[in-house]
């Protein structure tokens, strides 16, 4: 087999691309703008020296909104972004679409700074670390916080598409290990789901709220020649187990890299993160494909109509002797081809459509 043939779609698609564009003209398809919309993004470097900024799909011209902020994410409808500015202490804020107006959402500090909106578009959960022990928060926009008593919290809390839940990884009482759970986001006892991995398990509701997917980094054997795969797990909504996918790092010890899983808007197609390349994998646990190799990704996201999916990565980029590593946002169409990089920076976050 040659090279080419051993190369993911994309590649292959890129390859051939260039030889046909010499020739002909015009060849493999860059990602439809019309079909991608907007994506937020983090620019390169250290807050409060960075900015959230937007960029067009369609034209790649982007701009700075947010100065000084990180982490952009925009509310279920699209007309409000919610993220993190100034210093390592600040809390959310809120801000319009086009960066004004911007007001905090409470005070409570966030170690991981992602969050996960209601449905309602009126409060969001995330995790805070301010008292030492990161808590489970919930912020309503002009209300303020509230936390919820579900102990040590750890990653990203995700709410459930009905409104009704949120899933939150813990420790257990022990210390020893993790599990998932949801609590109602009006408080009460925690409902335990299942035993999950320690190494940062990435959870995601489906699109109708009847399944949860994590992807984890999974060691074995005692450090540093422990041996790492990556796993894909969906769970029913009551905590069965339905399908686990699990890529191996060819024996090679040391960490695999960080992993995150994403819905396609329909719920019949997964993609996530593994050892650094992007895999689609069906809802069913059927026919997982490598779309995009030696990707050096993280948090693969996928477009509101299914058409693109973002994600961002070092591959390619001349990294600083010192400091945080500099990355670049990428788009390739879903199915792996027409892979572009649209800008300097990290974090994409795709604009609802309405």
């Amino acid at each position: 087999m040659t090279e080419l043939q051993r190369a993911p779609l994309g590649e292959r698609c890129a390859w051939v691309g260039l030889v046909i564009v010499a020739l002909f003209g015009a060849a493999c398809s860059a990602p439809s703008a019309e079909r991608g919309g907007t994506l937020l993004f983090t620019s390169n470097g250290i807050d409060p020296d960075t900015y959230v900024g937007v960029v067009d799909v369609a034209t790649g011209k982007q701009r700075s909104l947010l100065a000084g902020g990180s982490f952009g994410q925009w509310s279920p409808d699209g007309r409000q972004i919610v993220y993190w500015g100034g210093g390592s202490q600040d809390g959310p804020q809120v801000a319009n679409p086009d960066g004004t107006g911007a007001v905090s959402v409470g005070t409570a500090p966030a170690l991981y700074r992602c969050v996960s909106w209601a449905p309602n578009g009126r409060e969001f959960a995330y995790e805070s670390s301010d008292v030492g022990t990161p808590r489970l928060v919930v912020a309503r926009i002009g209300a303020g916080t509230r936390f919820l008593d579900v102990g040590d919290v750890d990653f990203c809390p995700q709410w459930s598409p009905d409104g009704k839940w949120i899933a939150v990884v813990r420790a257990t009482s022990d210390q020893q290990s993790q599990e998932l759970d949801v609590i109602s986001p009006g408080g009460g006892a925690p409902t335990f789901l299942a035993s999950v991995p320690a190494e940062y398990p990435c959870v995601v509701w489906s699109p109708s709220g009847d399944r949860i997917a994590y992807a984890a980094v999974v060691t074995s054997g005692p450090p540093p020649a422990y041996v790492t795969s990556s796993a894909l797990v969906i769970l029913s909504a009551s905590g069965r187990s339905l399908v686990r996918q699990s890529i191996d790092a060819a024996g090679l010890p040391g960490e695999s890299g960080f992993g995150c899983v994403d819905w396609s808007p329909d719920a019949k197609h997964l993609i996530f993160v593994a050892h650094g390349d992007v895999y689609r994998i069906n809802a069913d646990g059927s026919g997982l494909d490598l779309i995009a190799a030696d990707a050096q990704a993280e948090s693969p996201t996928w477009s509101p109509d299914g058409s693109l999916i973002a994600y961002y990565s070092t591959k390619g980029e001349v990294q600083p002797a010192a400091g945080p590593p500099v990355y670049g946002v990428w788009v390739m169409n879903a199915d792996g081809s027409g892979l572009t990089k649209i800008a300097e920076g990290q974090h994409p976050h795709w604009k609802p459509a309405r």
